[in-house]
């Protein structure tokens, strides 16, 4: 019975969770008829306007716990996106590396599932309303800290005491990140990914396309291999 009551409880927000992801899949579906005819623009909208902006701020407001599955999905649904839009077969190595940001040497397409423990932290600690004694605030800690290296967890008391900003917690992430990827790296691999990361190096990544009238802009056919 107690099962039960709580269950109906979270019942809203479970749906609501999947409304707002289900509003997101619209504009990234139009993401991949931009891609056909304009791959470097669609990348742009898809970092910028349609992926982990879409549903941040869900993630800021409900434990992760709460909607691990819906933020989940919706990165499968990014990343599926992207290949489309590129037309190029995405490997979950590629994946990895885009879903780094820019100075990391990836494309940006940050994961709302992998950042939510970050966000909600941030916000929950902010709020005036945070409790150190709330069970979700020290389930997210724990799941934060398996997310970063030893050197980096923080403990309930430290966050609530001293709220950190949510980007100097997703750095942390990104850096564990980069780390993991760049250990498991071939040493091409390992190159490539310190080559694309070094200072200034994903700048071209923020110029908006010139258009076709200068002639400047990236051939189809070109800019994937570019981005990748």
């Amino acid at each position: 019975m107690v099962y039960a009551s709580i269950h109906s409880l979270l019942r809203p927000r479970y749906r609501y969770a999947a409304s707002k992801r289900s509003e997101a899949l619209k504009l990234l579906s139009r993401l991949v008829e931009v891609g056909a005819s304009d791959p470097q623009v669609a990348l742009i909208l898809l970092r910028l306007c349609a992926s982990y902006c879409k549903l941040i701020h869900l993630a800021r407001a409900t434990p992760p716990s709460l909607v691990s599955e819906a933020l989940q999905l919706f990165d499968v649904e990014v990343r599926q996106c992207f290949a489309q839009s590129i037309a190029v077969e995405v490997t979950d190595r590629a994946w990895q590396q885009a879903q780094l940001n820019l100075s990391h040497g990836g494309l940006g397409l940050r994961s709302v599932s992998h950042h939510s423990s970050a966000a909600y932290i941030a916000s929950f600690c902010a709020s005036s309303f945070g409790d150190a004694q709330n069970p979700h605030l020290s389930h997210t800690v724990d799941l934060f800290n398996k997310l970063v290296s030893s050197s980096e967890v923080i403990s309930v008391d430290a966050v609530t005491t001293s709220p950190v900003h949510q980007r100097v917690m997703s750095k942390k992430l990104e850096d564990h990140q980069f780390s993991l990827l760049l250990e498991a790296s071939s040493p091409a691999d390992k190159a490539q990914l310190l080559s694309v990361s070094a200072p200034h190096a994903a700048s071209w990544l923020l110029v908006t396309p010139p258009g076709h009238d200068l002639q400047l802009d990236l051939m189809n056919c070109k800019f994937p291999s570019n981005g990748g």
